[in-house]
């Protein structure tokens, strides 16, 4: 049976129109979240001198690398920089391409060809960074196993998500045109709950997993399909093998035609997750429960007339 992974060839040209597509125009959704994020931590006191950034879709490859290469950072993408650090083009040596998509791989940051060694020693980095980054991890426990791994005791990982309640009236109106079964695997989404749970087991402490749902609106199916495409990507194993048609692209366009709301404009509900845990010190046992901090104004409306 096929493995769909990092070198299942249709997923990378899948990546590749989608990083092309980011570069082409700032994506409100994933926006938003990095600047709750980032408000989240404001408080805090944390250490970002050896910091690792896991991301999926860099806007700029090239300032990226610089930036992170100046403050002595590491910075894992998933395509791009791919071709040439697999090709030996590239002698970077924070760089190296990120497997979140093999089912079955439980090391994530391995030298080529040497996937049973670490490209990254234990206890690594004062901080991580992944936003959002394990909604598309085939195995979001084995993920944070592999975060603990790298992150110093008392080091800090930032993460973020989307929780249950994204684009649900969305994907009831597709599933209702196009079959339940051709959206089962549409999009993983995780409980805030759960994360919280997951991060214990992992070996952090103190986790706070926060979430906001926010209520899009759009002028037109078409801008509404725009934000869509640039947000939403679906490497599932169990995923359509084939690219979709105009079909099934005119049923997606039906199904927000649905989401209209009564000021005729189309309406998108996102419920942005995003939180941060402490690794447990040396010596110290995974006895603290996970503590999430829903945010107080659940729903607030964000005018995105395009």
């Amino acid at each position: 049976m096929l493995q769909r992974n990092i070198n299942d060839f249709s997923l990378l040209q899948q990546m590749e129109r989608r990083r092309n597509f980011l570069l082409s125009q700032e994506n409100f959704i994933n926006q938003r979240l990095k600047n709750l994020y980032a408000d989240s931590l404001s408080y805090l006191n944390y250490s970002t001198q050896n910091s690792l950034i896991v991301s999926l879709f860099p806007r700029d490859d090239v300032s990226v690398i610089k930036l992170d290469r100046r403050a002595k950072k590491a910075t894992i993408f998933a395509k791009k920089l791919y071709d040439r650090v697999v090709s030996g083009k590239t002698t970077w040596p924070n760089i190296l391409p990120f497997s979140i998509f093999k089912r079955e791989e439980e090391v994530f940051f391995y030298e080529k060809e040497k996937k049973h060694k670490y490209r990254f020693e234990d206890d690594s980095f004062n901080y991580i960074e992944a936003l959002p980054v394990f909604t598309w991890s085939a195995n979001p426990e084995v993920f944070f196993l592999e975060l603990n791994r790298l992150l110093k005791p008392e080091g800090l990982v930032g993460f973020a998500s989307f929780g249950l309640t994204t684009l649900e009236m969305f994907i009831k109106q597709l599933s209702s045109i196009v079959g339940i079964g051709n959206t089962s695997n549409f999009f993983k989404l995780i409980d805030l709950h759960d994360i919280g749970d997951i991060c214990v087991r992992a070996g952090f402490s103190d986790p706070i997993v926060s979430s906001q749902v926010v209520k899009v609106k759009y002028k037109s199916v078409e801008s509404a399909f725009r934000d869509l495409r640039s947000f939403l990507m679906n490497p599932s194993n169990g995923r359509f093998s084939c690219l979709r048609g105009k079909g099934f692209k005119k049923s997606i366009e039906e199904a927000l035609k649905e989401c209209q709301s009564q000021d005729g404009n189309i309406e998108l509900t996102v419920e942005l997750i995003y939180g941060h845990a402490w690794k447990i010190k040396r010596g110290e046992k995974k006895k603290n429960l996970p503590h999430t901090e829903p945010n107080l104004e659940k729903k607030i409306q964000i005018q995105k007339l395009v």
